[in-house]
């Protein structure tokens, strides 16, 4: 600690003339232990609407803490009045930006991300304002803004026993610093640059806080509470540029002569980078532009998207080429665009039947490695989503079976007529003949009901493709030694004069 203020004091004594009368600087915070000490007679009372205002520039990793006000310190939810503004994330590295807002032991955070401006001067505006009161509750909304866009809003909620009770108020005393924690809590410290920091007492418009950062002024009036340019003061002070008195400690931060660019003359750049997979109608994109504050997508497919994110993705409508372009737009209305053709391999599926059928039964299958699901209609009032199936139907009739195919990439249909006629009532139980054991491991023995005469026997799989046949056999049993074929389902069919019959079977 010594050295640090050696350290100090040297570095003042060599900045001292610049900070007096620097016109452009900023405030430098270490990560360490650095922080602004407001005075804690700052208060406040009875307000229906109040915002922050400040310019920052940090990589947002961690646990970088803007500004923590409030007048219970003792209390983590406050029981009276606390704001806080900044990241946390444990020491893990944080995604996202906080605003807390608490009132008389009621908050309301807003996350919103922030790391798209990692390492670079970014201006945030924190609004409470008034929207309504409802018996002993006073609604107020808060929202919060990056360079001028709206990020984030909620309503908080505040209830009391007198409107007074219900109003904004900040009490005197109590902890209020810039840079850290209220508590000064160790990994709780801003790791960056600060520039502009001011309260107001009244809710700032949107076209108000673009104004802010169009122009780089801070407005500064009857409404403004505190205002910390960080162009005046002294090594140790940070000077209350409203008159009301509220100067700030520096407290380890450093006058810094690096300040918020004019963002009039900042030129963005638009840029991405596009990943396709296989078979897919999603693609991800990574937003690769500089200087902008909001990104807007066009997806070549009629449809949009306005996102500030790093990584977007997009569903399109079929596969095929699509001229995507994203138009990077700053806050003050500078844009540039980039286009590029995206390419998307992504084949629907192909409806195909294949149909193995006599009578009231029939075995349909689909085949295409391009099908995800199906769902089958039999025609009948009957529906099946598997994809091979036996059916059987319990009238004569021609009946339409249609089959339904799907993957990511679209769909298709094919519908075939089939003729079931019955013809014996041993149809009904796969009648005419019986095989046994099934499932099959060695022999496959059949036993024909009807007397002897010439009769065939063949084997199908379940494309519809025979892979067996055996002819002309005329007695009433008969032994297969089982067919050198892989293990599964097929469908077995018996035929004798123009007669045919089926079932399935299973060789293990």
């Amino acid at each position: 600690m010594i050295m640090k203020t050696l350290r100090l004091l040297f570095t003042f004594a060599l900045l001292l003339p610049i900070a007096l009368h620097a016109q452009n600087s900023s405030l430098s915070f270490d990560g360490d232990d650095d922080y602004v000490e407001i005075n804690d007679s700052l208060s406040f009372q009875f307000l229906e609407s109040l915002s922050y205002s400040f310019w920052a520039n940090s990589q947002w990793v961690g646990n970088n803490y803007v500004a923590d006000i409030t007048d219970n310190p003792a209390d983590y939810n406050n029981a009276g009045f606390r704001t806080f503004i900044g990241t946390f994330g444990g020491g893990g590295g944080a995604t996202n930006f906080n605003f807390s807002q608490y009132m008389n032991g009621e908050n309301t955070n807003l996350a919103f991300p922030i790391t798209f401006k990692s390492n670079d001067w970014a201006h945030v505006a924190c609004v409470v304002e008034k929207v309504s009161e409802r018996g002993n509750s006073m609604f107020y909304e808060l929202r919060a803004y990056v360079n001028g866009v709206i990020q984030a809003s909620d309503t908080l909620e505040v209830q009391g026993p007198t409107r007074a009770d219900r109003l904004l108020t900040l009490g005197a005393g109590g902890a209020k610093v810039l840079g850290a924690r209220f508590n000064l809590q160790n990994f709780r410290y801003l790791d960056g640059l600060m520039d502009d920091f001011s309260m107001h007492a009244l809710a700032l418009t949107e076209t108000q806080i673009r104004s802010i950062v169009c122009t780089g002024v801070t407005p500064n009036n009857a409404n403004t509470i505190l205002f910390y340019n960080f162009n005046a003061g002294s090594g140790f002070t940070s000077a209350d540029q409203t008159g009301n008195g509220f100067d700030g400690t520096n407290q380890g931060p450093l006058f810094n002569n690096s300040t918020f660019p004019d963002q009039n003359n900042l030129t963005p750049v638009a840029d991405f980078d596009a990943n396709t997979t296989s078979q897919s109608v999603f693609a991800t994109f990574e937003n690769l532009s500089v200087n902008y504050d909001v990104a807007f997508w066009t997806w070549g497919d009629g449809t949009f998207d306005t996102t500030s994110n790093a990584f977007i993705g997009h569903t399109f409508p079929s596969g095929g080429t699509y001229n995507v372009c994203i138009d990077a737009i700053t806050s003050c209305g500078n844009s540039d665009q980039f286009c590029d053709d995206v390419d998307l391999e992504c084949d629907a599926p192909v409806a195909s039947i294949s149909i193995i059928g006599n009578d009231l039964v029939v075995a349909v299958s689909a085949n295409d490695d391009a099908i995800d699901s199906v769902l089958w209609d039999f025609g009948d009032g009957e529906t099946s989503s598997s994809f091979t199936i036996f059916h059987t139907y319990n009238t004569n009739g021609v009946y339409q079976i249609c089959l339904y195919v799907y993957n990511n990439c679209g769909f298709d249909t094919s519908c075939v007529e089939f003729n079931a006629v019955l013809q014996n009532v041993s149809e009904l139980e796969y009648g005419g003949f019986s095989i046994f054991p099934n499932p099959v491991q060695e022999n496959i023995h059949i036993e024909v009901a009807d007397e002897p005469g010439l009769f065939d026997v063949s084997i199908f799989d379940l494309s519809g493709k025979l892979v067996f046949k055996q002819i002309n056999n005329r007695e009433k049993t008969l032994d297969i030694r089982r067919p050198e074929l892989p293990l599964g389902e097929y469908i077995l069919q018996v035929s004798r004069d123009n007669k045919k019959r089926h079932q399935k079977l299973l060789l293990n």
